[in-house]
């Protein structure tokens, strides 16, 4: 049969990742690699509408195509990169400082679409 309901999303990714780097001001660090480090989150919640229908194909499997829309908040954190050098040289950067200030705290239209199979039991 068809349906339509609410949802609500609310997620949080966080990546993270570490490795050598080479320094914007290579006499101070020695011109030797250093080891950095840096993490930049972005969150997401919102709410929208979704349609769908279920049905069975010969009545064992089950299929329920769907298609939603909604407004989700997104906000953007962290960026905070940090290398150190070998000499003890260290420089520190935002990179979320690049991206335009309406794009790190904002809302966005969001659309989910997708198809569910499974087996009907």
């Amino acid at each position: 049969g068809f349906y339509l309901g609410a949802y609500l999303p609310i997620q949080k990714f966080t990546v993270k990742g570490s490795g050598d780097i080479k320094f914007d001001d290579e006499a101070k660090a020695n011109y030797q690699r250093g080891k950095g480090s840096a993490e930049v989150s972005v969150t997401n919640v919102g709410l929208g509408l979704m349609i769908g229908a279920q049905g069975l194909i010969a009545g064992r499997v089950a299929i329920d195509p769907f298609f939603g829309l909604g407004l989700g908040y997104y906000a953007l954190s962290g960026g905070k990169a940090k290398a150190t050098a070998p000499n003890g040289y260290t420089e520190e950067y935002n990179f979320t400082d690049d991206v335009p200030s309406n794009f790190k705290d904002t809302f966005f239209p969001m659309v989910r679409l997708g198809l569910n199979i499974g087996g009907a039991f």
